[in-house]
Formats: C-alpha cells, structure tokens, sequence
C-alpha cells in the first residue's frame, strides 16, 4: 500500500509537470488530457487485460481530473498546434512505425501514399525487414527533395554501414554530420564508419 501510495503521487507530480512543461512552451495541453480519457477505460479491466503501461501508471478519475483543471486554467489552453508542429508529429509517428513494426508500417503507408512521412516509414520499414536496396531507392528519392536534411542522410549511412558497405557510408554520414555538426550521435556513426 505504501508503495502504491509513492506511485500515484508520482504520477501526480509527473502529470503536473507535464502541463507546466506545456505552458511554458506555450502549448495547450488539451491532448494530454484527452490521451488519458482515451484510455480511461483501463482501470475497469482486471489487471492481466490492462497494457502493461497502466498497470505501473494507474489512472483514476482523480489524476485524470486534476489534471484536467490544471491544463484548463493555461492561458494555452485553446492554443492549437501549427501546421508545422503537425507535420514533424507526423513524421516522428512514421519514424517510429517504421521502426518499432516495419510490417505494420508497409501495410499502413501504404506504396500509393506519395507523402513524406509514407515513404520515409517505408524507408526505414523495408531496412529494418533486410531490404537495404528498397530502402535506398526510396531515400534517394527523399534526398533529391530535400538534400539538407541530415536524418536522411545518416538513415542512408546507417543502412549501408550495417548492410556491410562501409566505404560507401562514409559520404553520407559526413554530409549528415556538416549539416548537424552539434549532434554527436551523428559524430559517433560516422566514427564507427570510418573505423570500419
């Protein structure tokens, strides 16, 4: 009891910091609201039906309504995310599908969907699946639009480093790194290619 005690003050504090983090940026934290009534269902189901994520994170209606007034009280409250926050939202999503499920993400970003955020999970889905060339047919295509995004550039390195073409990686490993010269893990990929 003591421990879940510590828990859900825990979480209290988490939620709280989350909306204050919200409110400085200015942003509305109106969607982590509706992320916890989404899933507010959780806590009727027993314990072996919750997802794992609810079992050490328990949710009531009083974490979900404190934090409804919080977030309510910002003066960000009916701020409404920019095009362009959208847009890189939608490409995280697609990063990580194409990561965390690349045959999920084939099926989802479907070939017909033209967007940047399809063919980039695609990119990375048929890499992760132990398709390089797919992969880089596809990457070319987004480097030629837009030839100074150093995340494609070190996708492109990351795949022919680890499909065993090193000398071939270094090019677009230090092209990454000249566009993003203050990220290190683009320094410590590169560092690996040349050591190879």
């Amino acid at each position: 009891l003591g421990a879940m005690g510590y828990s859900r003050e825990q979480e209290h504090r988490a939620d709280q910091a989350g909306a204050g983090l919200l409110a400085r940026a200015g942003l509305s934290g109106k969607g982590l609201v509706e992320f916890f009534e989404a899933f507010r269902y959780q806590e009727v189901f027993s314990e072996a039906r919750r997802y794992a994520y609810f079992r050490s994170h328990p949710l009531s209606s009083n974490r979900i309504e404190q934090l409804r007034s919080r977030v309510e009280s910002s003066p960000h409250y009916k701020t409404e995310d920019t095009p362009e926050a959208i847009a890189e939202f939608k490409v995280m999503k697609a990063k990580l599908d194409g990561f965390l499920n690349p045959q999920v993400a084939i099926t989802k970003y479907e070939e017909k969907d033209a967007s940047y955020p399809a063919r980039y999970a695609r990119a990375i889905a048929y890499y992760q699946m132990k398709e390089p060339d797919k992969a880089l047919k596809i990457l070319d295509a987004l480097l030629g639009e837009q030839p100074a995004n150093p995340y494609l550039w070190e996708l492109k390195g990351q795949i022919l480093f680890e499909y065993g073409r090193a000398p071939e990686s270094e090019a677009p490993l230090r092209r990454a790194v000249e566009l993003k010269p203050e990220a290190p893990l683009l320094r410590i990929l590169l560092g690996q290619s040349l050591i190879s």
